[in-house]
């Protein structure tokens, strides 16, 4: 008697069924779990992107453009050039300027730094900040040689004032005096603090090899006193107040960041 001894028997149906069922149920939420990661990674660029985009338009306008009040107007197409903003977001400006204010004198810095409220950052020598609050010592960095310009970030928050993962010093400081010079440097001041914090700029001269930038990440703005100079009296004038925000909507998911930021124009009177 011949035998068959090979089974020609394969899955049912039923066992097909079962098995695409048992893998559904651990595919599904895998799957889920993938697409939600990518569409918070892709919003987190988003916000990255908008935030940049905003700070960038805001160091890049000139005091002419300061000076021209708008309620929510689109930048112009240079601009989107300049900055290399992608077609996908849509970048509007609104400067609210209140004008012929009375200052009496600026702010007396020599008791702010005899207070300890005033941190005055000394940009004039390549290769080093100096601190004059003397609780500081001085910060170095490695000079750059034209075209090159070296770069520093000095971050602000509650509490502490920092380079990177270098404390500068464990207080905060709501009063900060640039004194600028002919360093070759880009010296960017990020106020990630919840409050706002006044600018004095000193001897730094439009063109020159040492600028200044200021970033928001924060509710704190940053209030700038942009021409104040050491040969200058400290007199009375006429006060213009520039509040600056920077709408940037990306297009496709409609959602909408925006930065604010208070510039303050100061012309000595006569």
């Amino acid at each position: 008697m011949n035998r068959n001894i090979y089974s020609k028997s394969g899955f049912t149906l039923v066992e097909v069924l079962i098995a695409i069922a048992i893998l559904g149920v651990f595919i599904i939420p895998i799957s889920g779990m993938f697409t939600t990661s990518l569409k918070v990674s892709e919003s987190s660029r988003i916000s990255i992107e908008a935030y940049s985009i905003a700070n960038k338009v805001i160091e890049g306008m000139s005091d002419e453009e300061i000076c021209i009040p708008s309620d929510n107007s689109p930048i112009n197409a240079n601009e989107y050039t300049k900055y290399n903003i992608k077609s996908e977001y849509d970048v509007r400006r609104s400067i609210q300027i209140s004008q012929n204010a009375t200052m009496g004198s600026f702010i007396d810095l020599k008791t702010l730094n005899t207070n300890g409220t005033l941190l005055t950052i000394d940009a004039s020598v390549d290769g080093k900040l100096g601190f004059t609050n003397p609780l500081l010592g001085e910060l170095t960095y490695s000079p750059a040689f034209s075209p090159n310009v070296a770069g520093l970030t000095i971050s602000f928050d509650n509490s502490t004032v920092k380079n990177g993962n270098t404390i500068i010093a464990n207080k905060n400081f709501d009063y900060i005096l640039i004194i600028g010079g002919n360093s070759n440097l880009k010296l960017t001041l990020e106020n990630t603090s919840s409050a706002n914090k006044t600018l004095y700029l000193s001897n730094i001269t439009q063109g020159g090899t040492f600028s200044i930038s200021t970033v928001v990440t924060s509710s704190g703005q940053w209030i700038s006193y942009d021409n104040l100079s050491t040969t200058e009296a400290n007199s009375a004038g006429s006060v213009a107040t520039a509040n600056i925000t920077i709408s940037v909507r990306h297009i496709p998911t409609d959602k909408e960041y925006s930065t604010a930021t208070e510039r303050v124009f100061y012309k000595y009177q006569n």
